[in-house]
């Protein structure tokens, strides 16, 4: 099998042009799984009722079940639910999602529950008496979270952050497979004119590759001034 350079070097530019659409998952992916890990990690932490139980098995499935199967599950159900309901209220509408909004959904529940793991570690890892001293100068539980807790418990949550971001721009390569037109999928389109699968995939790689390299010195330049700044405003024990 020859390599065909000048198809890869072509192919280039058509690629690129998807990557709009893999940094849109990957920021909706980031963003609200985020909110949803919080949201599970206080659940447990706390053990709110219910909620609490419900939590566990959100974790329980979705770390259990691969997230191509996840992808396919939503692909297939979510319309057929959504549609479900708005016939039961009553509204003349057919329910069609953009592939974008499923692999969105897809990505967001899937990620949720890892990052819940991210942040509650990072959590549990902030001494427990600081929020007993909040507690003792009048602070709530809430304000105290988002004053004293949540900085802190950022800092230690960089590291894991970080691999979690990355590995999510990793798998938004599965995208493709519910017809989204993100880099993978850009390849595979242009690779379908001549067959050229592996320098399309090469390109792919690469541009993966560059993508992660740029997240990884990010992260390292956040933990670094992340750990200055516990330096600079953390008293030392002899101080």
């Amino acid at each position: 099998m020859i390599f065909d350079v000048e198809f890869a070097v072509e192919s280039i530019p058509g690629i690129l042009s998807a990557l709009p659409v893999t940094l849109y998952l990957a920021l909706i992916g980031l963003v609200c799984s985020v909110f949803i890990g919080l949201f599970v990690a206080l659940a447990r932490m706390y053990r709110i009722p219910v909620l609490s139980k419900l939590a566990s098995g959100y974790l329980l499935v979705i770390r259990g079940v691969p997230l191509m199967v996840q992808l396919y599950f939503v692909f297939v159900a979510l319309p057929i639910w959504l549609q479900d309901i708005v016939d039961q209220l009553g509204w003349d509408m057919i329910v069609d999602l953009s592939p974008i909004v499923v692999a969105s959904v897809a990505l967001v529940l899937n990620y949720g529950a890892y990052m819940s793991e991210v942040i509650r570690s990072a959590l549990l890892s902030v001494d427990y008496g600081q929020l007993e001293a909040a507690h003792s100068i009048g602070m709530s539980t809430p304000m105290a979270m988002v004053r004293i807790i949540i900085p802190q418990a950022v800092v230690v949550a960089l590291p894991n952050l970080g691999n979690t971001i990355i590995g999510m721009v990793k798998d938004t390569s599965l995208a493709y497979m519910v017809m989204v037109v993100d880099i993978m999928g850009a390849a595979k389109k242009i690779a379908g004119s001549g067959l050229n699968y592996l320098e399309t995939y090469a390109v792919a790689a690469l541009i993966y590759w560059a993508l992660n390299i740029i997240l990884e010195k990010v992260f390292s330049i956040l933990e670094k001034k992340a750990n200055h700044f516990n330096v600079k405003t953390v008293p030392s024990a002899k101080a």
